[in-house]
């Protein structure tokens, strides 16, 4: 992800299987070995971040001059009953969001909130807040059923400027 590459991690099972426990982990649970995989991803992306900073800072330029500036935001919504939900909005259940596509071909949710997150804790705070509020209903496999597909993601942008004011995007 840090390198300029997408990345997915993608859950598909029976109902009470545990995919929502394998991807978001023990609620409310701060200790490491009761996180999900994408607490641990969230943990290394930004311990990732944090490193790439610390070679290239941009107070103090490595030999070639060359600066990083990273930004890093966060969304999270839910596709249940064939509709898009913001988890992140005020108003997050009551009005389903529209799927676009762009001229690129590029597939979006138009209105979809994006939270920037400077930090592993900012962003656990998000996604604690998405998870609060998504739908979960019983079933007869599952008390607590998530009834919905969630989507988080994180992206990253890093933009390297150059001595001589050339800038790279990843």
């Amino acid at each position: 992800v840090c390198a300029g590459y997408n990345g997915t991690i993608v859950a598909y099972g029976q109902t009470g299987s545990g995919k929502s426990h394998t991807i978001f982990g023990e609620e409310g649970s701060d200790d490491n070995s009761k996180a999900g995989l994408v607490q641990r991803s969230l943990k290394a992306i930004f311990h990732k971040i944090a490193e790439s900073h610390v070679e290239n800072n941009a107070d103090n330029p490595d030999e070639d001059g060359s600066t990083i500036h990273t930004t890093t935001k966060a969304s999270f919504f839910e596709i249940y009953n064939e509709r898009v939900y913001d988890l992140l909005s005020d108003g997050a259940l009551d009005e389903a969001l529209p799927v676009r596509e762009d001229s690129s071909n590029r597939v979006y949710v138009e209105g979809l909130t994006e939270m920037t997150v400077s930090n592993t804790s900012d962003a656990m705070e998000v996604l604690r807040c998405g998870i609060d509020n998504r739908r979960v209903a019983a079933t007869k496999m599952n008390h607590v059923s998530s009834r919905s597909h969630a989507v988080f993601a994180l992206t990253v942008k890093s933009e390297v400027t150059s001595n001589d004011g050339v800038k790279k995007i990843r």
